[in-house]
């Protein structure tokens, strides 16, 4: 410990890429990072696969993402499912504009 030795650096990841998304969506107003976003390519490979972990999670299936960083994800509005997500305010748009 005195010398910073990192006793769980999986989680140290973890908790920092969530601190990168905190900041993504306090500047985007939204947690939908890109896969692939050239800013930060690391957090939107991260972003995805917290999406595919929560998949394996709710299929009762071997997942490395715990009910607590779920509650965490959720506690800042982050959207399991962007396809639909996007979809709605596609469509949503659509009927304004039609109105």
């Amino acid at each position: 410990d005195g010398i910073g030795f990192e006793w769980h650096p999986v989680a140290n990841l973890w908790d920092q890429r969530f601190g990168e998304l905190q900041a993504y969506q306090a500047d985007k107003g939204d947690c939908n990072v890109p896969q692939r976003w050239p800013e930060n390519p690391q957090l939107g490979t991260w972003v995805h696969q917290q999406r595919t972990e929560k998949r394996k999670f709710d299929r009762s299936e071997r997942a490395r993402i715990t009910p607590e960083r779920i509650e965490r994800l959720d506690g800042i509005g982050f959207e399991w499912d962007v396809a639909v997500a996007d979809a709605w305010e596609r469509q949503f748009g659509e009927l304004q504009a039609y109105q």
